[in-house]
């Protein structure tokens, strides 16, 4: 695992799984989700983003480590390793990610969309930990 090129992991039993938001994979999902990154990061900041999203969101961080891994492979993991071991991985990436710098940044963070610090700029990530 590279942190550096924003990479995270989660395992499932004895295997482990890289997952990583490189900008092409971020432009992947954001063509399949028909939305712009900005809004699935302000879903996801508040807490509001949807189960079939996250699944989305985890098969595209897969596919650049594991490309065979289908939408309901994906699913099948996020059941084998439990959601909130997923959602803990899916926050380090996306943290680390190649848009992280966008949306965290301190207390003047910006929303990309209208230049306004009352955004999605979250002052220490941009994704909430996940429930305990």
């Amino acid at each position: 695992m590279n942190p550096k090129r924003g990479e995270a992991k989660f395992k499932v039993g004895a295997k482990e799984y890289k997952i990583r938001f490189s900008l092409n994979v971020l432009c992947s999902l954001e063509e399949e989700l028909g939305r712009p990154l900005t809004d699935l990061v302000l879903e996801w900041s508040q807490e509001k983003v949807s189960l079939s999203d996250v699944r989305k969101m985890i098969r595209a961080a897969l596919t650049p480590n594991h490309p065979e891994i289908t939408l309901e492979g994906a699913g099948d993991l996020m059941e084998e390793a439990g959601l909130e071991t997923v959602l803990e991985a899916l926050t380090t990436a996306l943290n680390r990610s190649a848009i992280s710098d966008q949306f965290v940044g301190g207390e003047e963070a910006q929303d990309p969309r209208t230049g306004t610090a009352d955004g999605i700029g979250m002052p220490s990530s941009i994704a909430p930990s996940p429930p305990a």
